[in-house]
């Protein structure tokens, strides 16, 4: 069977009756006479034509990958080749908008900004609360003018800030910013390349669309900055297929909980069980989706209404006790299952993805926390380099665990292999 089937090397991920009756199919095409032949060629022709549609994904995941690569490719081109930043930092200071810093060379400094100005409006919408910034950035253009109303002492002023474009590799920054676009790229193109080998199977939809939705989430506390101007200015059409990843957005920590939760086998025999765990993250979205529509489409009508600080750091903290529960997940997974085949796959997918996210989901459990000396020391440009080449191992550790799930080590397959050689050379000695 293995010797004269041309597919052989995929033998273990293929059906084994199929493969055989392909086989048949042509060995009576060969060698039959008359209606045997026909027959075997007709047999031949349906099981090629059912293979073929089998492999063929619909329409609809042609679709939403093209959706999701365009807002990955948008928000890439945002990071890395978008507006730069104003160039200053603000205190700590909830009740006020109060520069603490300026760095040398930047849109701010050229201005005239100095530290110890008090910010009150922003082209004209005055400050209400730190998180109106949110609405800020991604409404930002390059070469846009920008006035800002300063309070220094006691004097009134009009500072006009005009806004470049950011450097591809300026500071450390940016280049943070391209080691995890980069990641981003990674999983959307992972994603994509299990979704089509295994289009109709329910899991590797559900592991794709994880690591699609992760492509978009690793920013998804703040919008890039021009994204939402960008986004403005698309056609009707494709605007309103952007909301489609962006929606999913929210829900990326239950998504990727529920792959977690079902691959290979349920964690939970009550199926009411896993809905339930999604109703945290849906009493969010709801907000978080409010805001997006108001930062993207009536930016001017934004502040005072976007998500507060408070609702933001919930957000990022539930996202990290989803991650944590997945990891969870996994394991407990791992431990029930009695065979060594599907424990086997499941080895390299806990051990690439708890070593891939748990520093990163730390950090964003401890985001409510800034002060803390665990926070500072994650929030380093050295940690944050470690993190993201550390993140990389996710993606492959899924995408192996998924589409390779099927192959055994590598003593197994040896002595299947010597096997079967065996037991062909015996039959085929009989015949003599």
């Amino acid at each position: 069977m293995l010797a004269r089937h041309d597919r052989s090397g995929r033998f273990l991920e293929d059906p084994a009756l199929d493969a055989e009756a392909r086989a048949l199919a042509r060995d009576l095409a060969s060698h039959g006479t008359g209606a045997v032949a026909a027959a075997g060629r007709a047999a031949a022709r349906d099981t090629t034509t059912a293979a073929t549609l089998e492999s063929r994904a619909p329409w609809w995941m042609w679709l939403l990958a093209g959706v999701f690569l365009a807002d990955c490719l948008l928000r890439i081109v945002c990071h890395l080749w978008g507006p730069e930043s104003f160039g200053f930092e603000l205190r700590r200071d909830p009740q006020a908008q109060v520069v603490a810093a300026v760095r040398p060379g930047s849109p701010a400094a050229l201005a005239g900004i100095e530290p110890g100005d008090v910010l009150l409006s922003f082209d004209g919408q005055p400050f209400q609360e730190r998180s109106d910034w949110s609405a800020v950035s991604p409404n930002l253009q390059v070469g846009g003018t920008y006035r800002f109303e300063v309070l220094r002492g006691d004097h009134p002023l009009s500072v006009p800030v005009t806004v470049g474009r950011v450097g591809l590799m300026d500071n450390p920054v940016q280049r943070q910013h391209a080691l995890w676009q980069f990641n981003s790229l990674l999983l959307l193109v992972t994603a994509m390349f299990i979704a089509f080998r295994r289009p109709h199977d329910p899991g590797a939809r559900l592991g794709a669309l994880a690591l699609a939705t992760l492509s978009v989430g690793l920013y998804f506390t703040l919008l890039p900055r021009g994204y939402a101007a960008q986004w403005r200015a698309l056609p009707t059409a494709v605007g309103l297929l952007l909301w489609v990843p962006n929606l999913c957005v929210y829900l990326v920590g239950p998504i990727v909980f529920s792959f977690f939760a079902t691959f290979p086998r349920p964690v939970f025999r009550r199926r009411w069980v896993l809905p339930l765990t999604w109703l945290p993250a849906l009493a969010l979205a709801p907000i978080f989706a409010r805001s997006y529509y108001l930062t993207v489409y009536e930016p001017h009508q934004a502040f005072g209404h976007v998500v507060s600080g408070q609702v933001l750091a919930a957000g990022v903290a539930l996202f990290g006790l989803y991650g944590m529960a997945s990891v969870t997940a996994l394991a407990v997974n791992y431990l029930r299952l009695p065979s060594l085949t599907e424990r086997r796959r499941l080895r390299v997918l806990l051990l690439g993805g708890a070593l891939a996210t748990l520093p990163s989901l730390v950090r964003f459990l401890l985001w409510p926390m800034p002060e803390s000396s665990l926070t500072r020391m994650l929030s380093t440009p050295a940690a944050d380099y470690a993190l993201a080449l550390l993140f990389a191992l996710f993606p492959l550790s899924v995408a192996y665990s998924i589409l390779r799930h099927r192959l055994f080590d590598i003593r197994v397959m040896l002595r299947q292999g010597l096997q079967y050689a065996l037991a062909r050379g015996v039959l085929l000695s009989l015949v003599p």
